[in-house]
């Protein structure tokens, strides 16, 4: 992927992501975002680790561009983080991506085949610096997860999780798209 086609406002991105808690974001005077398009730029992104790990991405996008207003450089930080989650830890990973509209939301689904995550570790899973058991053969920190609802929640949006251990995992991200 080429630098330009990364958002270029990433000021405070740095100590957003080192420092979660500090997340200075204000959605309603942020541009609008056409959510699509982040998507498929964080897939660009990680197509050398898809291409690794011999994955394929299948899209399911709302045929519309779809806006929503907020800020760019985190929105795409949330989009990359749940998508390299599904290829990374996936063996051979199908991940399917999916966008759609319902009662003034645009939600956002990325299902993976991975390894799951059992129930109890399912409502820790946003915490910081937890990884679930099953995920600690694979290199992280425990952050992506805990940035990523930070941010949703900044957006006034939701992030959730359901997972079926063996099957894979389904995130939803629900953002507003009204400011």
């Amino acid at each position: 992927m080429s630098a330009s086609a990364i958002p270029e406002s990433f000021a405070n991105v740095e100590q957003s992501v080192t420092q979660p808690s500090t997340i200075t974001i204000n959605p309603a005077a942020g541009p609008l975002i056409v959510s699509c398009e982040l998507l498929r730029k964080a897939v660009i992104q990680l197509e050398p680790l898809l291409q690794k790990k011999n994955g394929e991405v299948d899209w399911d996008l709302e045929k519309e561009n779809v806006s929503v207003p907020g800020d760019e450089s985190h929105l795409y930080l949330v989009f990359f983080n749940v998508l390299n989650n599904a290829i990374k830890y996936s063996d051979k990973p199908i991940v399917k991506v999916s966008t759609c509209i319902d009662n003034g939301n645009m939600l956002v689904n990325v299902e993976d085949n991975g390894a799951g995550v059992e129930i109890a570790q399912q409502q820790k899973i946003f915490n910081k610096f937890y990884r679930a058991p099953a995920t600690r053969q694979v290199k992280g920190l425990g952050l992506g997860l805990y940035f990523s609802k930070k941010v949703i929640d900044a957006h006034h949006g939701h992030i959730r999780m359901k997972s079926i251990p063996g099957k894979g995992s389904i995130f939803t991200i629900e953002l507003p798209l009204k400011k």
